[in-house]
């Protein structure tokens, strides 16, 4: 009876510790973020002639149509509705030198193509889309979504 009666007080007495306090960590966010300023993008110019070829510029119409904060960041894009007359579409520093001409000579220009990653620096970027020879249905809308990696 005597062992029972020890292993009952034991356990009432495991029970009864109190706990003094507990800890929390704090939350530790990512040093990059991506942010998209508008949908959808602005075109610029909004119209195009008949079979010209040239380039088009996606904006928003007060900033540019997205931000890198932080550090680089390695995101890759997903094409949706790409198809001619566009031959290619580009991201290019907003604030950079070079924000007009052909879309490979812009300021940090890169190529985006689907499901290939690309690593952007931090910085304001706007969409650049070569085309070729626009038939009477204009340019097309593109969606772009990103991921990360």
């Amino acid at each position: 009876m005597l062992v029972a009666g020890a292993v009952v007080l034991t356990f009432v007495s495991a029970v009864a510790a109190l706990t003094l306090f507990w800890q929390h960590t704090a939350d530790v966010p990512v040093s990059q973020a991506m942010v998209p300023h508008c949908d959808p993008v602005a075109a610029d110019p909004p119209t195009v002639a008949l079979g010209s070829s040239g380039q088009v510029t996606f904006r928003c119409l007060t900033e540019s149509a997205f931000t890198i904060v932080g550090a680089s960041l390695n995101v890759t894009p997903l094409l949706q509705g790409f198809r001619p007359p566009l031959t290619s579409l580009w991201v290019f520093n907003a604030d950079g030198a070079l924000v007009q001409g052909p879309c490979p000579n812009r300021t940090d220009a890169v190529l985006l193509q689907n499901n290939t990653a690309v690593e952007l620096a931090p910085s304001n970027y706007n969409y650049c889309g070569e085309y070729l020879n626009v038939g009477p249905s204009g340019i097309h809308s593109v969606s772009v979504g990103w991921t990360v990696g």
